[in-house]
């Protein structure tokens, strides 16, 4: 059987989830809005008078909108999205039913199934390392690797028992950044970079900081460009190479690249016509 390592790693994640952001997504879907003060209100309510009154005072401010400020990250409400919509939907089907649920965005089926997807998106990234843990090393190896910094990490806490908070879906985006630019590294063109993009868009729209990925890429571009600009100074100088003087070959091509000259390249064998045409064309020059 295929992928061994991973079925063994979804029995562990459903062990776990067996044994053991929201307030943008409440807003947007049973509001209609994006003003998230009466989450907040609803949320820091039920913590003590003095970290409520200070959380109010020094963090939530209404803005020059009108709304109250939100400094949170709006990606962790996307990728819950799916799953308070779905618990939405079924709160409406329960309570034709007769189950009696409020279906206002704070009840438990709205936290149970947001939470529940922090969860999934979490494995969704291990899975992706454990992926690319595979083909570098094996079955076993990247099973071994994928658990161990799975279960020996906070990422288990933030799944299971804190999954409320942005890290399990960090961990989601980074995970899907990382798989992305590894596939597209041997030959990156237009679309491999566009993945790049909607990867790191979304990595960075769960915590913000997460910009920085896109660093990475960038001075792989950054290289990519300098190693491109030295071999086409090697090849449009001599003295680049290391040759004492032109040869009779080097030298059209030598001036036409330095002064912008049209050339004619030697056509006394074939050998030299085919070398010009090459070098000329490295030099981002036509051939006549």
């Amino acid at each position: 059987m295929k992928n061994k390592g991973l079925l063994a790693l979804a029995l562990i994640y459903l062990f776990a989830l067996v044994t053991i952001f929201k307030p943008w997504v409440r807003s947007a879907a049973i509001d209609c809005d994006l003003d998230t003060y009466n989450e907040f209100q609803h949320y820091e309510g039920a913590q003590d008078e003095e970290p409520q009154s200070t959380a109010w005072r020094n963090f939530f401010r209404r803005t020059e909108t009108g709304l109250w400020s939100n400094h949170y990250p709006v990606g962790s409400a996307v990728l819950w999205s799916p799953f308070f919509i779905l618990a939405h939907a079924v709160t409406r089907l329960l309570n034709l039913a007769g189950y009696g649920i409020a279906p206002d965005g704070y009840s438990s089926l709205y936290v149970v199934f947001s939470t529940f997807g922090s969860t999934v998106a979490a494995f969704v990234g291990l899975a992706l390392v454990y992926r690319i843990a595979r083909g570098l090393y094996g079955d076993f190896t990247a099973t071994l690797a994928t658990a161990s910094i799975w279960l020996a990490s906070p990422l288990v806490f933030y799944m299971y028992m804190h999954p409320s908070m942005s890290h399990a879906n960090d961990a989601f985006a980074n995970a899907l950044f990382v798989w992305v630019w590894y596939a597209t590294r041997p030959a990156r063109g237009h679309k491999g970079w566009l993945a790049l993009g909607l990867a790191g868009g979304p990595a960075a729209l769960v915590r913000t900081q997460n910009v920085l990925l896109m660093a990475f890429p960038g001075l792989e571009l950054l290289g990519e460009l300098i190693t491109s600009l030295r071999q086409r100074l090697t090849v449009c100088d001599p003295s680049a190479r290391g040759a004492s003087s032109p040869s009779p070959f080097s030298l059209p091509l030598y001036r036409r690249c330095s002064s912008g000259r049209r050339f004619s390249a030697p056509t006394s064998s074939s050998t030299r016509s085919k070398s010009a045409a090459a070098t000329a064309s490295t030099c981002g020059v036509p051939t006549c």
